[in-house]
């Protein structure tokens, strides 16, 4: 919370406070959701989830980001994927690797120099449950899809995963989040996406890319560069 303040007052940074604020937002919005007493509504969670998301646009819209994010599996350093926003399109994979992650910004770790944004996504917090490690073959991944969207969160009701290479195409059906297209879906992916390359990363431990994603006939087509 003391960023907030510091990034007004002391830095005079406007992108900065409202990044300060959206952390805060989010992390108020995750202790709503854990620590609620009974459970909230279904309606009541849509409401901050969607609340949450659009904080995310928001940090994104302020810093102008444009570029895919890149889905990093757990590390040495770190046992959770991060969901890094490179600045531009000329950061390369050695360098990411060998960059520090700090709580915000990802540096280059020769020279200190920014490169990334880390972003908090809803899928890296989806599957921090998934201990054991996921096979990657298709089969393995379209169960564990299946158990986090159709079993866990309601997001779909079947999953098809076609393993090509270096590509995973991802088909699931009947999506069912239902909110509105943001400029961030571009850069992390939609909340279904987002899980599916957070799935993938893990299993194929591996940099994961989400190219491309479209909806057609109630069916969510989802394709993903497995970068090495």
């Amino acid at each position: 919370m003391l960023f907030c303040p510091v990034a007004f007052f002391v830095i005079k940074s406007v992108p900065y406070t409202a990044i300060g604020l959206s952390a805060a937002i989010i992390g108020f919005t995750a202790l709503a959701l854990s620590t609620s007493r009974p459970k909230i509504s279904v309606e009541t969670s849509f409401l901050l989830f969607e609340t949450g998301m659009k904080n995310i646009e928001a940090v994104i819209n302020e810093l102008e980001l444009h570029e895919k994010a890149i889905y990093l599996p757990p590390s040495e350093n770190t046992n959770k994927i991060q969901v890094v926003i490179p600045l531009n399109n000329k950061l390369s994979l050695t360098e990411l690797k060998t960059a520090v992650g700090g709580k915000l910004f990802v540096r280059n770790f020769d020279n200190n120099e920014i490169i990334g944004v880390l972003v908090h996504s809803p899928s890296t917090l989806a599957i921090e449950k998934l201990d054991n490690k996921i096979e990657p073959t298709a089969e393995e991944l379209e169960n564990i899809l299946t158990h986090i969207l159709a079993g866990v969160f309601d997001l779909g009701d079947s999953v098809h995963v076609d393993i090509r290479s270096n590509t995973v195409n991802v088909e699931v059906g009947h999506p069912e989040l239902q909110i509105e297209e943001m400029r961030h879906y571009e850069s992390i992916g939609s909340p279904v996406a987002s899980i599916v390359a957070a799935v993938v990363c893990k299993a194929m431990e591996k940099p994961v890319r989400i190219r491309s994603e479209t909806n057609k006939k109630r069916r969510s087509h989802i394709f993903l560069d497995v970068l090495d």
